[in-house]
C-alpha cells in the first residue's frame, strides 16, 4: 500500500479523520477514502486541509499523484473531444 500523506500529516498533527471530517462538514467515510488512496479530495479541499492542519499544501500531495491526477483529466478531455 502506497503512503498516504494525508494519514500521516494527520498522525503527526494528532488529529482524527473524524475530527477533519467535522471541520470540513463532509461524511467520515469521505475522509477514510482519502486516507486510504480510494478517492482523493480535490485542489480547493486540500488547500482548505492544508489550513487545517496547519501544514504546506506540498506535504499533503506527493508528485505521483498530481501526475496522475492530471493525466486522468488529459484522457477525460480528450475521450470527450472526441465524442462531439
Amino acid at each position: 500500500e502506497e503512503l498516504n500523506q494525508l494519514k500521516i500529516v494527520l498522525v503527526k498533527k494528532k488529529r482524527t479523520s473524524k475530527w477533519l471530517a467535522e471541520q470540513l462538514e463532509v461524511n467520515p467515510t469521505t475522509v477514510s477514502k482519502w486516507c486510504t488512496n480510494k478517492t482523493q479530495p480535490n485542489l480547493q479541499t486540500l488547500k482548505r486541509i492544508s489550513e487545517l492542519l496547519e501544514v504546506k499544501l506540498e506535504e499533503l500531495i506527493v508528485l505521483t499523484e498530481i501526475w496522475n491526477c492530471i493525466i486522468a483529466d488529459c484522457q477525460r478531455s480528450e475521450e470527450h473531444t472526441s465524442e462531439l
